[in-house]
């Protein structure tokens, strides 16, 4: 299938460098605009490189390609990872997550590639607390028989010729 668009919130193509390779290069292979929301001050500790910025090679180089049609937006007060694993209890990472999200919603919308509304609710729970769990079998709870699907019958397997 072809790739109609990318989107990372926290980049790491800089790592194509660890393996000696060259990380703006990547840029020339893609075949689609991407939109990168790096993380940190420039420089910083833990920042991802300024590749990522406008003035970045890596997207001075996806934009040749796909003039106007890319994105970076640089998050510098929170850490590489916030969006997927961030604390959420932590002062402004709630606002950045959802602010990312956002962004990556209209950056769809502008390639045509969804029409829909963003709905989203940010909760602090851990999934674990607020799922209730099935009892286990060693708790002694009773299960009820599994009955076959309707419609499908098993099948006999032929005797094997041994």
């Amino acid at each position: 299938l072809p790739q109609v668009c990318g989107i990372s919130p926290h980049p790491s193509v800089h790592l194509e460098g660890v393996l000696g390779a060259d990380p703006s290069a990547v840029a020339n292979a893609c075949q689609c605009p991407w939109a990168l929301f790096p993380c940190g001050v420039p420089g910083g500790e833990g920042a991802d490189p300024a590749i990522y910025d406008k003035d970045g090679d890596l997207y001075k180089n996806l934009e040749r390609k796909f003039p106007g049609r890319n994105l970076t937006k640089r998050y510098e007060a929170m850490k590489h990872g916030f969006v997927p694993r961030g604390d959420l209890k932590e002062s402004g990472v709630q606002e950045a997550v959802v602010e990312c999200i956002q962004d990556i919603s209209e950056f769809l919308q502008r390639n045509s590639l969804w029409r829909g509304e963003l709905e989203m609710k940010v909760s602090t729970k851990s999934p674990r607390a607020s799922t209730p769990r099935p009892p286990s079998p060693s708790s002694g709870a009773s299960r009820p028989a599994r009955r076959p699907r309707a419609g499908r019958r098993r099948r006999r397997r032929p005797p094997s010729s041994r």
